[in-house]
C-alpha cells in the first residue's frame, strides 16, 4: 500500500466517523470532490485527445469476440424470465406519470469465457486485448454511457464501435485469474446486486477453485465483510489499487449477473433500461449469505424505517415522518452504522420496510417473499423508477412508491432533495 492510499484511507475514515453528520460539511466535501473529478477529466480529455487517431482499437461485445476468435465458454444459467411484480404507487394520481413497465424482462444465460493475454484494468469490467477492448453483452453501445467514457478514462466512437483507452500498459502480471473489477463497485447497491453475486457463482465452482480473483480494493469494511463471506480462501483475492493495469494469460470473465447503466447517452426515457437481473444468481446468494450467519426467528413483527444520513437526495421532511411511524412501533436503523452481517439480519427479519431511495435500500434481496418494501423517491420524468421493481422482482418481492415534489423543480440533477406527503406514507403502510 502506498503513501498516496494511506493519506487517502485517513482521511476517508475521518470524514465518515466524525464529519460527515455535519451538513455543510458533507456539502463542501462533495462539491470538492466533484471539482477534482472535474479536473481529472479535463486532462484525461485532453491525454486522449492528444492520441493519434490510429491508437482507436475496436470495440466489440463479448459475444462477437466470441465467435470472432473461437473462445472457450462454460455455460453457468440459462436464460431466464423474471416476471416484473407491479408495484403500487402513493399518491395514486401519478401512475400516469409512472409510466407502466412489460409483464417480464428476459436474462440471457450466464457464461463464463476463456479470454487469452488480456489486461484488467482497476474500476472497470472492459477486457483490454491486442485486437480489441471488450465490452459484456448488456451494454447498449448506442445508448449507455460507460463511467470510464464518463470520467474520460477512454473515448468511445459509437458510429464506428471504436474506444481509445487512456492508457494500456499493464503493471502487474497473474499466470491466470478471473476478473470482478467493476466503474460503479464503489456502490453498496451496485457491489451487492451486481458484483457480489458474480464473484459467489465464480468461486462456488469447483474447477475454479484456485483460480485468483481481480477485485477493485475497496476499504469499507462492509465490502471487505462480505467478500468474506463469499470466498472461503480471502488470499485468493487480488485487489486492484488506483492506477493498475494486470496483464493475465488467462483470464475467465464472467458474463453479468445483473446490470443498470452508469449514464444514458440519449434523452428518451422511454428507450433506456432500468435495469436487469438474473433471479438465479441473486437467489442463490442470498440463499448462501443467510445460511452463513445465525438468524434469529422473531415472533414479534419487525417494522423498519430506514433513517439517511446524507444531505445529497435526502427527504427534507424525514423527522416528521420518523416520528409518526415510531409512534406506529417502527424501528429507527442507519444501514451505514451497521456491519454486513446486521443488515443481513435485519432485512430478512423484517415485515416492512420504509426508507428513502438509496444504496440501503438493495438490503431488501434479504427480505422474505411478501415483505412490504415501501420506497420514498423523488418526481423526475427521466430517472430509472423501475430499477428497485425489477430487482424485488428478480427475488420475488414487491415494493411500493411514495413520490414527493423536489426541493428545487427547475433542477435537472437526479440527486435533489424532496419531500414527500406524511399522509401518502401512511397510506402506504396501510394498503
Amino acid at each position: 500500500m502506498n503513501i498516496k492510499t494511506i493519506i487517502f484511507q485517513c482521511l476517508r475514515d475521518l470524514y465518515r466517523k466524525y464529519l460527515k453528520k455535519y451538513r455543510y460539511i458533507q456539502i463542501l466535501v462533495i462539491k470538492i470532490y466533484n471539482f477534482y473529478n472535474t479536473i481529472i477529466k479535463f486532462i484525461n480529455y485532453l491525454l486522449l485527445n492528444l492520441k493519434n487517431i490510429f491508437a482507436e482499437v475496436p470495440f466489440v461485445s463479448m459475444t462477437d469476440y466470441i465467435k470472432s476468435n473461437n473462445i472457450i465458454t462454460t455455460t453457468i444459467v440459462e436464460p431466464e424470465v423474471i416476471r416484473i411484480i407491479e408495484s403500487k404507487l402513493f399518491p395514486s394520481k401519478l401512475v400516469s406519470f409512472m409510466k407502466k413497465q412489460a409483464d417480464y424482462y428476459q436474462f440471457p444465460k450466464i457464461f463464463i469465457s476463456d479470454v487469452r493475454n488480456a489486461k484488467v484494468a482497476y474500476y472497470s469490467n472492459l477486457v483490454i486485448t491486442d485486437k480489441a477492448i471488450i465490452r459484456h453483452d448488456l451494454y447498449n453501445l448506442r445508448l449507455d454511457i460507460l463511467a470510464e467514457e464518463y470520467y474520460a478514462r477512454a473515448k468511445i466512437n459509437v458510429k464506428s464501435s471504436k474506444i481509445c483507452w487512456h492508457n494500456q500498459e499493464a503493471n502487474g502480471y497473474l499466470p491466470e485469474a478471473a476478473c470482478f473489477s467493476d466503474s460503479c463497485s464503489p456502490n453498496y447497491a451496485h457491489w451487492l446486486t451486481e458484483i457480489l453475486p458474480r464473484i459467489y457463482m465464480f468461486a462456488n465452482i469447483d474447477k475454479y477453485k484456485n483460480v485468483p480473483l481481480l477485485v477493485d480494493k475497496e476499504y469499507h469494511e462492509n465490502v471487505l465483510e462480505s467478500l468474506k463471506l463469499i470466498v472461503s480462501d480471502i488470499e485468493r483475492v487480488k485487489f486492484l489499487e488506483s492506477g493498475d493495469i494486470v496483464h493475465v494469460d488467462l483470464l475467465h470473465v464472467m458474463s453479468p449477473t445483473g446490470y443498470i447503466p452508469f449514464k444514458r447517452r440519449t434523452s428518451s426515457p422511454e428507450e433506456h433500461s432500468h435495469g436487469i437481473f438474473s433471479h438465479t444468481a441473486l437467489l442463490l446468494m442470498r440463499d448462501y449469505l443467510q445460511k452463513s450467519i445465525n438468524i434469529i426467528t422473531r415472533t414479534d413483527k419487525l417494522k423498519i424505517f430506514l433513517r439517511r444520513n446524507s444531505h445529497i437526495r435526502s427527504v427534507t421532511n424525514e423527522k416528521i415522518i420518523e416520528e409518526s411511524l415510531v409512534k406506529q412501533g417502527f424501528t429507527v436503523i442507519e444501514p451505514e452504522k451497521l456491519s454486513f452481517r446486521e443488515q443481513i439480519k435485519i432485512f430478512s427479519q423484517a415485515e416492512i420496510v420504509v426508507g428513502a431511495t438509496g444504496s440501503a435500500i438493495a438490503n431488501m434481496i434479504f427480505c422474505k417473499p411478501k415483505t412490504r418494501i415501501v420506497i420514498l423517491i423523488p418526481e423526475f420524468a427521466n430517472t430509472s423508477y423501475w430499477y428497485w421493481q425489477n430487482i424485488a422482482s428478480a427475488v420475488g418481492n414487491m415494493v411500493t412508491y411514495v413520490v414527493g415534489e423536489r426541493d428545487d423543480n427547475n433542477s435537472s440533477e437526479v440527486h435533489v432533495n424532496f419531500q414527500v406527503d406524511l399522509t401518502d406514507v401512511i397510506n402506504a403502510i396501510s394498503d
